[in-house]
């Protein structure tokens, strides 16, 4: 009999039947370094902009140019285009609601921006649909995240001997590494546990599972040292639901090694003089959610200005970026931001696009069981994108870059999944017809 394990070690692209390019030149470069420059990146608030903005838009326009112009693309696949189309819904949703809005450039502004977030997105999805370039693409978005969390590692290093680098913390010694506010450090860091988590128990070495659990420990240090509340809460939730997956797999003493690094994150934090306080603070976001406290009390005043404000704009909302003009700050929560900012309109084509990529994220954990080389992160990416879904419920998100690229793996590696379990399939009936002729 033919063994069937074999097929399992052959390397992405190369299965028998499965027509996939190989991911060369200039676009595929600078489509990695716009990725591992990701964490340095953010779109910023009217009226201020920074060079790392041009220069991330500046790579992401040669990986566009040379896609187009090399044609070397597949077709995009039905749900491609699904999600093209509910980011066009959004594209309206977003220009429908400047209509006589009080301040047009702060608008302007931000709308340039959203288009090309909208538009990164989609086009990132189609280009790396193909197996091999998704594989590329998501390793240089990890190293995004290991230099980032290198960053953080030294930082808490210094803080530990007494030393605040503005390049590392925040004025209230709240660890930022490579970002400006450290929510941010913890929305991003928190992302990633639940990919984390499952690297470690899939891993097939005691190097690898050392490494990965490694990771994960230091993911859960500085989310706790950034002070976040929301990112706490969210780091902790991940790393509940991928405890919870393992156990229901027969992964018994999961739970075990969970607790284990939660309490060895906890105690790193707590020696170091500098996080006392910031540890606390963090930890104040799982008292609050048990004693039923969704939110502060600043908060509550912010979601009811935000309702407010859709009372008296339904239909096309306050206008995007305005809000923060007029009273100084954004609404920290997005659903209700893009309620004030674009009205019932941008918040139906919100809904739908969350919708319709959490559909996909679940189809993906589906379709990952006949393909073992996506199962972690298809898995990751979903239990991700619930605690990115999570966390929006305290913070405005949706100008976040990673947000955005997030939502464009999750459909590229539906369009990646499908090829791949075809190239499967095709094998597996080889191989049962080259074990009929050998019986």
């Amino acid at each position: 009999m033919v063994q069937r394990k074999r097929l399992n070690k052959r390397p992405i692209g190369r299965l028998r039947g499965a027509q996939f390019h190989r991911p060369r030149g200039l676009d595929i470069v600078a489509l990695q370094v716009m990725l591992v420059a990701l964490p340095w990146v953010r779109l910023e608030v009217y009226p201020r902009i920074t060079w790392a903005d041009v220069a991330f838009a500046g790579a992401f326009g040669v990986f566009l140019g040379r896609a187009l112009w090399t044609h070397k693309v597949p077709r995009p696949k039905t749900w491609v285009w699904g999600y093209g189309f509910l980011l066009l819904f959004w594209v309206m949703a977003v220009l429908f609601s400047g209509m006589n809005v009080p301040h047009v450039s702060p608008f302007l502004f931000d709308v340039a921006g959203l288009l090309y977030l909208s538009g990164m997105s989609w086009f990132l999805a189609y280009r790396v649909g193909n197996p091999q370039t998704l594989s590329r693409a998501w390793n240089a978005f990890l190293i995004g995240l290991w230099t980032c969390m290198a960053f953080g590692l030294v930082g808490i290093i210094l803080g530990m001997q007494g030393t605040w680098p503005s390049w590392f913390y925040s004025h209230a010694r709240k660890l930022t590494a490579t970002f400006k506010y450290p929510n941010q450090l913890a929305n991003f860091v928190a992302l990633f546990v639940p990919w984390l988590w499952g690297e470690s128990m899939r891993a097939d070495s005691t190097r690898r599972r050392l490494w990965y659990s490694l990771g994960l420990f230091l993911a859960l240090v500085e989310v706790l040292a950034t002070g976040s509340r929301t990112g706490t809460v969210v780091a902790l939730v991940g790393l509940a639901l991928s405890v919870g997956w393992s156990v229901l797999q027969g992964q018994r003493r999961s739970w075990i090694v969970g607790g284990s690094l939660l309490v060895g994150a906890m105690l790193v934090n707590w020696i170091s003089h500098s996080s006392f306080r910031v540890i606390r603070r963090s930890l104040t976001g799982i008292s609050a959610v048990f004693t039923g406290q969704v939110t502060d009390a600043f908060r509550y005043h912010n979601w009811h200005l935000a309702l407010d404000l859709f009372a008296q704009h339904i239909l096309k909302g306050y206008g995007i970026a305005n809000i923060a003009v007029d009273y100084g700050y954004e609404i920290h929560n997005t659903y209700l931001a893009v309620l004030a900012d674009m009205g019932i309109l941008g918040t139906l084509a919100f809904i739908f696009l969350v919708l319709y990529v959490t559909y996909l994220a679940w189809e993906n954990v589906r379709w990952a069981r006949v393909v073992p080389e996506w199962r972690g992160m298809a898995q990751g990416l979903l239990l991700g994108l619930l605690g990115e879904l999570l966390f929006a419920t305290q913070h405005l998100i949706y100008r976040e870059r990673h947000l955005w690229v997030w939502f464009a793996f999750v459909v590229a590696l539906h369009a990646a999944l499908k090829r791949t379990r075809m190239s499967y399939v095709w094998n597996h009936r080889r191989l049962d017809e080259e074990a009929g002729r050998t019986e």
